[in-house]
């Protein structure tokens, strides 16, 4: 569930199709077909979707299909077939038209109800989808849906639906003018096994609330997207997209400097005192097996650098666990922040002779820049996710954050296809960078204030994720959203 994939399957774990009748019919009725999750049974989601039928009864009378897809495995395009079903049963018991028909899902479900949706949004699709730990295929067709979509994120997703993967589609959705009928908006302190609570997800970060109000809040978020209408409705998303701009901001910096921005930062660090007489950019170089050197000329009283950049990401192709003990290799996050930043920079003592003196480069530059991360992506950050930091009980049952080591900087020769060292344990992060430093250049690979940023959400956390191997989930085997 919390990472995507293609399926093999092992055991025979089925379920039936499942029919909610709303405890009042008084209202008119409208239609939610929900997909459930990769493995997950599909009545784990019943007491959600109850909760939910009750709290929108007074305007409408909602009918809930759940759908049952073969082996548990509700996968795009291949389950469009019992999606289909659950939505003719639901018809038929509502007699719900069209535009009163929601379909919505949650991780791997979550990612097939956006295939039907998208595949049949203005024809049997015609009120909108719910997306619950899951997103669009992408962000062009969130833009292009013909109906209002939601995306509902938990804030401790530890998964590829975390907020790092999914700011670019909160971003389009503002600059569109678009966030009332796109919204993409976090759940504070749920994970992304809230959505189907009592089933721990393999990979998942514990929640930091108690499943009662992870219920509330999914809840008040479904009934405000199907209403959107009450007075109520409209103080819960000013609320929600004020929480969710707080955390998204920080990220959208951290993308910026990732892009170009921090290696004409590093700049400042590398010349040191003459940082006042230089004035440093930096251009991204992302062709393959091409990285320019840096310029630095002399312009007026000062000097002008170009400085360049070449970022390094997680390959989507390497395994990190074994699943269910079968073999089968739990693939990454995928995370989209990159793993490691190259900057070519002029050395101090080239930049001095421009300026008509001597300067000599400071070993352990590098160090320092990677130390100054650090420090903008902690004042960054809500108070609320540094607390979560540095508290010894981040979330349920969860050992405190672990601490970050800056290593020494190690020299290299060559600093191109030279990467940052990022180790991960249960009891630190340990950083180092290489540096190349001769008469022309003071290079660096250095560490991303983006990647920070998923390590103070999510990977300072690492040592406390559910397991990823274990009895009930033996059955199958695969990739999982």
């Amino acid at each position: 569930m919390v990472r995507l994939a293609i399926f093999s399957v092992f055991g025979s774990a089925a379920d039936d199709q499942i029919l909610l009748v709303p405890p009042s019919t008084s209202a008119p009725a409208s239609l939610l077909v929900f997909v459930p999750g990769g493995n997950v049974p599909n009545t784990q989601y019943v007491p959600l979707l109850k909760a939910l039928q009750a709290e929108v009864q007074e305007t409408t009378s909602l009918y809930v299909s759940v759908a049952a897809c073969l082996k548990r495995l509700c996968i795009p395009f291949i389950s469009n077939l019992p999606i289909g079903s659950a939505l003719d049963a639901g018809v038929k018991a509502s007699q719900a038209p069209a535009e009163r028909v929601w379909v919505g899902g949650h991780s791997l479900g979550g990612v097939a109800a956006d295939t039907y949706c998208q595949g049949n949004a203005g024809g049997k699709v015609g009120a909108g989808c719910m997306l619950f730990g899951a997103y669009v295929s992408s962000v062009d067709k969130m833009l292009a849906y013909k109906v209002p979509v939601m995306q509902l994120l938990a804030e401790l997703d530890f998964g590829s639906a975390r907020l790092t993967k999914m700011q670019p589609y909160y971003q389009a959705a503002v600059d569109a003018h678009s966030l009332q009928h796109k919204p993409v908006v976090v759940l504070p302190d749920l994970d992304h096994s809230d959505f189907c609570e009592g089933f721990k997800v393999p990979g998942d970060l514990p929640s930091a609330v108690k499943p009662e109000d992870a219920q509330k809040a999914i809840v008040a978020a479904a009934a405000a997207f199907i209403r959107n209408s009450t007075s109520a409705d409209q103080q819960f998303w000013a609320d929600t997209f004020q929480l969710t701009a707080s955390v998204m901001k920080p990220i959208a910096e951290g993308f910026a400097y990732e892009q170009e921005g921090w290696c004409a930062e590093a700049v400042t660090t590398v010349v040191e005192e003459l940082a006042p007489k230089v004035h440093a950019t930096a251009k991204l170089s992302s062709t393959p097996f091409v990285f320019p050197s840096p310029t630095a000329k002399a312009g007026g009283p000062g000097v002008n650098v170009v400085a360049t950049t070449k970022n390094s990401y997680d390959s989507s192709l390497a395994a990190t666990a074994d699943l269910g003990g079968t073999g089968a290799p739990v693939p990454p996050v995928g995370r989209k922040t990159a793993k490691s930043i190259a900057c070519r920079m002029p050395s101090k003592a080239a930049v001095a002779k421009l300026l008509q003196g001597q300067g000599a480069d400071t070993a352990g530059v590098c160090q320092k820049v990677n130390q100054a991360a650090w420090a903008w992506a902690q004042q960054a950050v809500p108070q609320r996710t540094l607390d979560r930091y540095h508290s010894s009980t981040p979330c349920n049952g969860c050992s405190k954050g672990v601490p970050i080591v800056f290593a020494g900087d190690v020299s290299t020769s060559k600093i191109t296809g030279a990467t940052l060292g990022y180790n991960l344990t249960t009891a630190a992060l340990t950083v180092t960078s290489q540096e190349q430093v001769d008469s022309d250049e003071h290079s660096c690979t250095l560490l991303s204030p983006a990647r920070l940023l998923d390590f103070l959400y999510y990977d300072a956390f690492d040592a406390s994720i559910y397991p990823t191997s274990g009895a009930e989930h033996d059955a199958w085997t695969g990739v999982l959203i």
